[in-house]
């Protein structure tokens, strides 16, 4: 049996606590409930452009969550708030975000299951919940980026990768990452030769 991951996507979540008997509708509001009351904790990882221009990848523990968070103020699909005003760093943190920037938002498992599972850790569709490894969270953020820079090189891509610290493989860049990157920003899969894109700035 696969170890259960200490971070989830709000995605898996989801999937978690429907299993567990809940709606779509309810599990929801349920996780935003636990969200904005702080019995579950929330990893948020945006990627900004720091004052000199280089942007970085960021995990944020002093975390603001809307105390009135509610299922539309988040992109279920791709485990991200969808304004600032819903769940973002406290005011004084070093960093920002705009509503248009690359994010992800994680949610700690064992929280989920003991608050809203009932301590039962059920199993989930494997073929089709993407586990929260590297990859997956370099394919969720790099799909965001492709959504803003749509002419984005493979070779910008796995430079950018580096950068931001996910240790992945040139096999699973080139295979998965990429490919999959591309897909979730509504892109052809296998790039097409081109000029090399502006500058990520």
């Amino acid at each position: 049996m696969a170890e259960t991951p200490q971070w989830e996507l709000l995605a898996d979540s989801l999937r978690r606590v429907k299993a567990a008997g809940l709606s779509e509708n309810e599990a929801k509001t349920r996780l935003c409930q636990a969200m904005a009351a702080g019995t579950v904790a929330v990893r948020f990882m945006p990627i900004y452009s720091s004052s000199k221009g280089v942007r970085s990848l960021v995990i944020t523990a002093n975390l603001f969550v809307s105390p009135r968070l509610g299922q539309d103020e988040l992109d279920w699909i791709h485990s991200r708030p969808l304004k600032r005003s819903s769940i973002g760093p406290m005011a004084g943190l070093s960093g920002s975000w705009t509503d248009r920037d690359p994010v992800t938002l994680e949610l700690w498992t064992g929280d989920v299951i003991e608050v809203l599972c009932g301590g039962r850790t059920e199993n989930l569709d494997q073929e089709n919940t993407p586990k929260p490894t590297a990859e997956t969270e370099a394919i969720n953020a790099l799909g965001l980026l492709l959504q803003e820079k749509r002419n984005l090189t493979r070779t910008e891509a796995r430079s950018w990768c580096n950068q931001r610290g996910f240790k992945l493989s040139w096999r699973g860049f080139q295979n998965r990452v990429w490919p999959k990157a591309r897909e979730k920003a509504k892109l052809d899969p296998k790039s097409p030769a081109g000029r090399k894109s502006k500058s990520l700035r």
